[in-house]
């Protein structure tokens, strides 16, 4: 049953070459700027987090909300 499946899964890749080329292009894309964009809020929502009184610093207003959630 799985050794069928596999062959009918290439059986389609190779019909549908650009189809999967386009499909897995896109995906790869969308995935490295899901994950860009984290590790840069990440690293913006973390910045300040070492000093004492780092609660009573000003924060730029955008990120404001993003801080309440932690």
């Amino acid at each position: 049953m799985i050794k069928q499946t596999i062959l009918f899964f290439f059986r389609n890749i190779k019909s549908n070459q650009l189809y999967y080329f386009i499909n897995i292009a896109g995906l790869t894309i969308a995935l490295a700027s899901v994950l860009t964009i984290m590790a840069y809020l990440i690293n913006e929502v973390s910045f300040n987090q070492n000093y004492k009184n780092s609660g009573n610093m000003d924060i730029p207003v955008m990120l404001t909300p993003l801080l309440r959630s932690y």
